[in-house]
This record gives structure tokens, C-alpha cells and sequence, in this order.
């Protein structure tokens, strides 16, 4: 029997380890956030505070990531339809709110993040290192992927957690 995309399909699975790897490596850096703003109801007013908090005056590389779960509890909120009017009905997309993108991942559950571009970054050593070996007495391939990288959180001005009020 034989499977000529036996290392087609490794490779595709590595890679997605590796990308898996650096998503966690990322909410990791992005979880030690010291901003906090506290929400009764997680909607168009949290993701409003969470601004606040950070006090940017320049507000264009925004961007908010909140857990997959909060989707439809962010679609119901009154201001965030009438603000949308109507196109996330019609497009079924998370967008933007607030004029700034809004980001679901299964990687969060029960905190999201208003946050820019600069909070967090990843430093890229080098590229993705490929090395194949093969033993032709057992006709066994051997493919080893390496990579040199480094997630940090690197201002942390920039980055505000939106937490759910605790209730008594």
C-alpha cells in the first residue's frame, strides 16, 4: 500500500502544530495585561470602556479579540444592530465596532481584549527550518521542521482586558 501524499499531509499538520503553537504563545502574552475594564453585559458600552481605558489619541490601529462563544451575545446588543443597521443580518459577520475590527478565537473563553497593534509582538528569528531525512534500508522518511521565535508583550499601554463584573 502505498501514499504518495503520506508527506504532503505531514507537513500540513505540522504546520498547523507550529501556527497553533504561536496563537497560544500570543493570547499567553496578551493574557498578562495589566488595564482592566470591568462589564455588567458584554456589548457595545464594554467595548466603548475598554477604549476609554487606554486613552489613545490615535485610535486607528484598534482592534478588539474576544472569545468565539461571545459572538452572538455581541450581535444581540441593541446599539451594536441599530449602529451596524442592519448589515451584520445580512453579511452574518463579526465586522467592526466602534469603527474598529472585531476578532473571534476559540483561544480565548471568558476575557476579551481591546487592544492595537503594537501590544503584542512577535520576533521572527529566522524562517521555518526544513530538514528531511531518509533511511533507505527501512525506506523511512523523516521530515523535521525548527523554528526560532519569541512572543512579547512589549507595551502594555496598548493592551485593555474585558472582564465580566463580579456578581455578589
Amino acid at each position: 500500500m502505498k501514499d504518495n501524499t503520506i508527506v504532503d499531509n505531514m507537513l500540513k499538520g505540522a504546520n498547523q502544530v507550529m501556527v497553533n503553537k504561536m496563537t497560544a504563545d500570543f493570547i499567553a502574552e496578551v493574557k498578562k495585561a495589566t488595564e482592566k475594564s470591568e462589564f455588567a453585559t458584554f456589548g457595545y458600552e464594554a467595548i466603548v470602556d475598554g477604549i476609554s481605558a487606554l486613552n489613545l489619541e490615535d485610535e486607528s490601529k484598534l482592534f478588539v479579540v474576544i472569545p468565539n462563544e461571545w459572538k452572538a451575545e455581541l450581535r444581540k446588543d441593541e446599539d451594536y444592530k441599530s449602529a451596524r443597521m442592519g448589515e451584520v443580518i445580512y453579511n452574518g459577520q463579526v465586522g467592526t465596532i466602534c469603527g474598529i475590527p472585531v476578532i473571534a478565537t476559540k483561544a480565548l473563553t471568558d476575557e476579551a481584549y481591546v487592544m492595537t497593534v503594537e501590544a503584542v509582538k512577535l520576533f521572527i528569528k529566522k524562517d521555518v527550518e526544513v530538514e528531511q531525512d531518509r533511511d533507505a534500508d527501512t525506506r523511512t522518511n523523516s521530515v523535521y521542521l525548527r523554528t526560532a521565535y519569541i512572543a512579547a508583550l512589549v507595551d502594555a499601554t496598548k493592551i485593555c482586558k474585558l472582564i465580566a463584573k463580579a456578581t455578589v
